[in-house]
């Protein structure tokens, strides 16, 4: 609102009465949306007219506390057999878990030997699900199969308390039938029998209306800060070949921005480090093409190829710390089912100063020896992002710069705005040439063009 009358001040009369319209509709508009999103909340409250099913919408607080006096099921299984080489003994290696239906909400890490375990672990989880209850299940971990300890169902029902007319009299901000904050502690029998052992726990439930309006992800390391420049980049290059697109009244000239010349450019300037994450990098690619490429060559400074590139700023005392996903059915004598260039990319820095590290998909310690090779085979960290110092705009000292998301530096990537299937395959394109839909070659294509079948979604989907 104060925007509004800041700016009506420097208006004439008519021009003020309608801006402070404006504001009045807005907010007009704000309170209309409030009351939508509550009805429609309170409409979903119940599910299929069930008296047990309600919706939770926005975060549940949950603490592991500890388990008490558990059942020993690893006395006769698996793990026993070490006994027989020393081990003093052979416990139940608890860990717990929490399920809304499917979807599960936590899972803490497994203590070794123990039938007391205490854990003390904080989980906090988004939620907007329609449900019966929470689902705790204390499991033992197990070499092939984990073995339930059991389980406790906690009703939803227990969790919901609605503003009523007390509330309002001591707060007449509350609206009436609003969901409260509602936390709960509680040490219960697993499957109802004492025998089973006990599982201490902490529940919290806040509703959305009381949490704050914000895009800081909850419980990460670094907080959000204020004043960072962000700009938004395509796969394709601006080579010349991007269409004139005036925009605004004074036909201003839009310039598409160039996401490989500038990761060329910043990793040259940086002094101090470079840290490179990639499910796919192949050191054989080039940041630069055509003329640039070239130029760039000739000159006989920075290699465009992103190899030799890499090592030469860690000649010269930059750190540079590279992650790619390790393909496990990548080896010596075969590229792997997914031909990440994970290996030709560990000969190719070995014994160089550049630190690179190879990471499969491990999953968590409490998953069985099944599970984690199944994981390590089928899942890859999909985190690609390229970091490094840059010097700041007002040329004093330096901060941090980083492009993210779907940057592959690989082959197939690099583009141009007009996206040829065949025309570039003896220049730009000689030897990048990647396809998974159609039967090609890298001397005879066609490529695959990762830009123009988001182009063909975002057109089917305005139609």
């Amino acid at each position: 609102m104060s925007w509004f009358l800041l700016i009506s001040k420097e208006k004439t009369e008519p021009q003020a009465a309608a801006t402070m319209d404006a504001a009045i509709t807005a907010a007009t508009i704000d309170a209309a949306i409030s009351r939508t999103k509550n009805a429609v909340f309170k409409k979903l409250m119940k599910k299929d007219g069930s008296p047990d099913s309600y919706a939770l919408w926005g975060m549940l607080h949950i603490k592991i506390i500890q388990c008490k006096n558990l059942r020993n099921l690893d006395r006769m299984g698996i793990r026993n057999v070490t006994t027989l080489f020393g081990r003093k003994c052979d416990k139940s290696d608890p860990y717990v878990t929490a399920f809304l239906e499917d979807y599960r909400l936590l899972k803490t890490r497994y203590i070794e030997d123990d039938l007391d375990p205490k854990f003390n672990e904080d989980f906090y989880c988004p939620v907007g699900h329609c449900t019966n209850g929470i689902t705790f299940c204390v499991k033992d971990k197990d070499l092939v199969r984990d073995e339930c300890l059991g389980k406790y169902f906690l009703p939803v029902s227990e969790l919901i308390r609605t503003v009523d007319k007390k509330d309002i009299e001591a707060d007449s901000s509350l609206v009436e039938g609003d969901l409260k904050r509602v936390g709960l502690h509680k040490v219960v029998y697993l499957d109802k029998k004492k025998d089973y052992g006990t599982l201490e726990f902490f529940v919290e439930f806040i509703p959305v209306r009381m949490l704050a309006n914000t895009m800081e992800v909850p419980g990460t390391y670094f907080k959000h800060t204020q004043g960072n420049s962000v700009k938004l980049y395509m796969n394709a290059d601006d080579d010349g070949s991007s269409p004139l697109v005036k925009y605004g009244s004074d036909d201003k000239v839009w310039k598409p921005p160039r996401l490989w010349r500038d990761i060329y450019d910043a990793v040259c300037n940086a002094k101090i480090f470079v840290y490179m994450v990639g499910w796919s990098i192949d050191t054989d690619q080039y940041l630069l093409r055509g003329d640039e490429l070239q130029k760039a060559l000739d000159n006989g400074g920075y290699n465009p190829q992103i190899g030799p590139l890499l090592k030469q700023k860690s000649e010269e005392n930059v750190q540079v710390n590279l992650m790619q996903w390790d393909d496990y059915s990548s080896g010596i004598m075969f590229p792997g089912m997914m031909k990440t260039y994970d290996e030709k990319t560990r000969t190719y820095f070995k014994n160089s100063l550049v630190n690179a590290a190879f990471m499969n998909m491990i999953g968590g310690e409490t998953n069985t020896l099944l599970e984690g090779q199944m994981k390590k085979m089928s899942f890859t960290h999909h985190q690609k992002f390229i970091i490094m110092d840059a010097p700041k705009k007002n040329g004093e000292g330096r901060e941090l710069l980083a492009f993210i998301g779907g940057i592959d530096l690989t082959e197939g990537r690099w583009d141009n705005q007009k996206h040829p299937l065949f025309r570039t395959l003896r220049s730009n394109h000689r030897g990048d040439v990647y396809g998974k839909c159609f039967r090609n070659s890298k001397e005879h294509g066609p490529r695959q063009v990762s830009d123009i079948l988001l182009t063909l979604f975002l057109t089917l989907m305005s139609c």
